[in-house]
């Protein structure tokens, strides 16, 4: 929440645990990701926050395990590699953690068993404008979006941004990868200027493919269904699109 807290809700309605709210950050929190128990440990909430902190909290009792300054600024984003992750010798899930920040800089973080630590950064003085949204696409590949409305893509092994992507005339809200049927090569983002565009981000081509048109207001969200992709917007509406050819499926 902006009032710098943390909550967590059950279906019911309920604040979860009893212990009531997640109290540590101190300014507006801007990142939340949740992440499963096993067999030695509780539930996990990783949090992030404008005031530059990375926090970790056991779901059960809202006691915070670990706090990170890793950022020199504020943080914009968090998120969580679902699909590659690394297994260690004694065969525990190493997952990693992706932040950027007001400075576009960003940070890449490995949680193993409750522990996080910094993998490496990059970006930063060479793209200094903040970044406002980021995205794992593929082996040691991630693309991130800032409010110069340009998309960069990044080498999570090197320091330097290795392709941009310039097409929106407004600010970038969302950023996807495409469903699986049209090829993970290709990109989706969403802006303030009320379209969708289509990306090819390899290498030999980085250009835009197709701009999608049927909003009449902000693109605020995007999601993939594996076999489709759809958008949500300012003006109420949910659209599906066919980006094999560009065209509007259905409208919701």
């Amino acid at each position: 929440s902006v009032d710098s807290t943390l909550r967590v809700w059950n279906l019911e309605g309920e604040i979860f645990p009893k212990s009531g709210t997640f109290e540590g950050h101190e300014k507006k929190i801007t990142g939340l990701v949740g992440i499963h128990g096993n067999r030695t440990r509780n539930p996990l909430i990783v949090s992030s926050s404008k005031d530059g902190f990375i926090r970790l909290w056991d779901l059960f009792d809202s006691t915070c395990l670990q706090a990170f300054e890793g950022h020199f600024s504020g943080i914009s984003c968090l998120i969580l590699e679902g699909n590659n992750r690394n297994e260690t010798n004694n065969n525990e899930k190493a997952e990693e953690l992706l932040s950027g920040s007001d400075s576009g800089e960003l940070k890449l973080w490995s949680l193993k068993g409750s522990e996080i630590s910094e993998v490496r950064s990059f970006g930063g003085p060479e793209s200094d404008k903040e970044i406002t949204g980021c995205v794992f696409i593929g082996q040691n590949s991630i693309a991130s979006h800032s409010t110069d409305s340009v998309i960069r893509q990044w080498d999570s092994r090197v320091r330097c941004a290795i392709g941009t992507l310039k097409g929106h005339t407004g600010a970038i809200n969302c950023l996807k990868v495409c469903p699986n049927e049209m090829g993970q090569h290709l990109l989706a983002s969403g802006s303030n200027d009320s379209t969708v565009l289509i990306w090819d981000r390899r290498m030999a081509s980085k250009r835009m493919l197709f701009t999608l048109r049927g909003h009449h207001g902000a693109v605020t969200s995007l999601c993939e269904t594996g076999s489709a992709l759809y958008s949500g917007s300012n003006d109420c509406r949910l659209v599906e699109w066919d980006c094999k050819n560009g065209s509007m499926s259905k409208t919701f």
